[in-house]
């Protein structure tokens, strides 16, 4: 039939044991080496259809098993013919869909760790068909795809995007940045960079708050290409996300080549959360590596309280999933938003502190290396946390592990406080921590501050001025109990 496609007309009585002998004598053939064979079958007896549809239904069935290293064989039956008949109906309606308005973007809401705001929108494509329904999205993306239309898809939701950003701004409601998922063959079937900047370029929307969500199976293109692409769109003034960071083998191997400004982390992260305690280990690990890397990052699917705390923890920058927001269109966000109720929305202005707040290294302090360690206290990891001065009240923004524990043991907060953002210290910050704090106003510039008695105990800390909100005055700082002596 062509390439290496062959077609077979036969009884089908003693098909299979038929089948089972030329997949033994292809074992020795190619000298020997292991050359595999898929077989699609469709029986007459399925529907009687022409020689040029049956060939096609068993070749579609073939296709469903290249990707095995054995031989193997399948039947067209009702569950491949119901696919097969989805396929033609995504593919027959894919243009009218998105001139009628069925596909449309629904939007999904990140959480900004720090303070517990909105920060960030992912942009999901939707099919609402007239006639079958919901399409969920696994069942047209893999199609449009095959088809070589996706990007087609994903240029129309970000034209959609765009005029819903405008609308929202024009009714002066706030808004965040929208991230743009974009599939390997996006970068295969057009000039994708070209095409986006040009739409964006084309609204009334900034270039800041549009980004681009790229998922690791870029990792099967040319490596020196994708890499150009990125930089590519960062030249052209857009953030550049890895999505479904390890959902498969190549994600480290990934951060190395490529520019990301963020990973996002695969929802089986989440999912296998309460499964073992080593995921928890897998989970900080990789975000203290990303921290490191200088990489913001995102935790997708969070559902549980249970994920919030243990995230905040460890310095997940931003949270994703059905705890904060399920996915929904934009005039279901007018309602929710002009019935005042919901997620809080971040003003905008604010980003680059909450950012410098959110990648602060927690579990390792980047402090003086020449200083002699008095600590008696702590072995492993030294307590750590950010604190928000506003006039005489301290806020606790971030804390690690060894921090929550000492804040719990001198009662300046309850349990209950554990993972929710901005805690307010139970009992009033002396005034000598006060005047320590507002002392350092050099940015990023340890001070040393020795024997300070803080509930009786006396005290040696590292603190540095982190940043100041552009909007509130308000100032943030890291500090670091180096030591404790009662």
């Amino acid at each position: 039939m062509g390439q290496d496609h062959f077609a077979v007309f036969t009884d089908m009585e003693s098909v299979e044991d038929k089948l089972h002998n030329i997949f033994e004598d292809i074992k020795v053939a190619n000298e020997g080496k292991t050359l595999p064979v898929h077989v699609g079958i469709y029986s007459m007896a399925f529907e009687d259809v022409t020689a040029s549809s049956a060939c096609d239904r068993a070749k579609i069935v073939s296709d469903k098993e290249k990707g095995a290293y054995v031989s193997k064989f399948a039947y067209y039956d009702e569950n491949t013919h119901a696919a097969a008949t989805h396929f033609e109906y995504v593919i027959n309606n894919f243009e009218k869909a998105m001139a009628e308005g069925w596909i449309r973007p629904y939007y999904q809401q990140l959480i900004r760790s720090v303070n517990g705001l909105v920060c960030d929108e992912e942009a999901l494509a939707r099919w609402i068909d007239p006639v079958r329904g919901l399409i969920p999205p696994d069942h047209f993306i893999y199609v449009l795809e095959d088809a070589k239309l996706i990007h087609k898809l994903d240029l129309f939701i970000l034209e959609c995007v765009l005029r819903d950003l405008e609308d929202v701004r024009d009714k002066d409601y706030p808004i965040v940045p929208v991230s743009i998922n974009l599939s390997k063959y996006d970068f295969e079937l057009c000039d994708i960079v070209e095409e986006i900047a040009k739409r964006v370029k084309a609204s009334t929307i900034p270039t800041n708050f549009i980004t681009i969500e790229i998922t690791e199976s870029v990792s099967s293109l040319d490596s020196d290409f994708v890499a150009t692409q990125i930089r590519r769109f960062h030249e052209a003034g857009f953030q550049v996300w890895m999505d479904d960071f390890g959902s498969g083998y190549s994600s480290l191997n990934i951060l190395q080549k490529f520019d990301f400004d963020l990973i996002k982390f695969d929802m089986k992260f989440m999912r296998e959360f309460d499964l073992s305690k080593k995921n928890h280990v897998i989970i900080r690990e990789l975000i203290q590596m990303a921290t490191k890397l200088g990489l913001d990052t995102v935790a997708e699917g969070v559902e549980t309280i249970e994920q919030v705390k243990f995230l905040r923890e460890v310095g997940c920058s931003k949270l994703q999933g059905f705890y904060f927001a399920k996915p929904i269109p934009l005039d279901e966000w007018y309602a929710i938003y002009g019935a005042k109720v919901g997620n809080k929305i971040e003003n905008y202005e604010e980003n680059d502190y909450y950012a410098a707040v959110s990648r602060t290294n927690m579990v390792e302090p980047l402090v003086n290396k020449d200083y002699t360690w008095k600590a008696n206290e702590f072995f492993g990891q030294l307590p750590t946390g950010i604190l928000e001065v506003s006039g005489k009240d301290i806020y606790i923004m971030r804390y690690n592990r060894t921090m929550a524990d000492f804040l719990l043991r001198v009662n300046y907060i309850d349990e209950v406080d554990l993972g929710h953002e901005l805690i307010k210290q139970k009992q009033t910050p002396i005034e000598e921590l006060i005047q320590v704090l507002n002392s350092c106003s050099t940015y990023n510039k340890w001070e040393i501050i020795e024997n300070i008695v803080i509930d009786k105990l006396n005290m040696n800390l590292f603190i540095r001025k982190i940043s100041t909100n552009p909007v509130t005055g308000n100032e943030a700082f890291e500090l670091v109990i180096v030591s404790i002596n009662d």
